[in-house]
């Protein structure tokens, strides 16, 4: 017995053009956003990202999507994930990205690990959480890196900075 074919109906191709079309639409949308992230370098999330070859220095991102995140949410907290008991706090102040960078650690050298500099923003300072310690927001008095923009990155050199705050393996490019 013949079997009948049975006609597509103009519902369901309507149905499948519109799916393809739609999956068209949102792959574009997905590439032009991998390509916007890709141009930036980094998302605003902070990540470790050490600058090869240089062992102390890292990058934390580019400098424009950094000093947006900093003026929007605050410093930036980055734990030592290599176990070196290097936690540091980035902040940014000013208006020129390329300027006014300061990377500082978030407990004096001989404090346990659970005493930290903790961000206030109402007051724009660091409380210790021991021992109530106020830092200014520029983190004054607790250790320093150095940190610059090289090629419109953010820099940091985690050799700090001895009491004339020249004890640096950066070079000025």
């Amino acid at each position: 017995m013949p079997v009948a074919k049975r006609s597509r109906t103009p519902g369901r191709q309507a149905a499948v053009l519109a799916v393809a079309g739609l999956t068209a639409i949102l792959s574009i949308i997905g590439l032009f956003v991998w390509l916007d992230n890709e141009r930036q370098g980094a998302s605003t999330n902070a990540v470790w990202s050490p600058v090869p070859d240089e062992g102390n220095i890292f990058s934390p991102g580019p400098a424009d999507a950094l000093a947006q995140f900093v003026d929007e949410t605050g410093p930036i907290l980055l734990a030592d994930t290599a176990g070196q008991d290097r936690d540091v706090w980035i902040q940014h102040l000013g208006d020129d990205v390329s300027t006014g960078w300061i990377t500082f650690g978030v407990r004096q050298p001989d404090a346990p690990r659970d005493c930290s500099a903790e961000w206030r923003p109402d007051d724009a300072t660091f409380v210790d959480s021991c021992d109530g310690t106020v830092y200014p927001e520029d983190g004054s008095g607790l250790p320093r890196y150095e940190t610059t923009v090289i090629n419109g990155r953010v820099v940091v050199d985690l050799v700090p900075e001895d009491e004339d705050g020249v004890d640096s393996v950066l070079e000025d490019e």
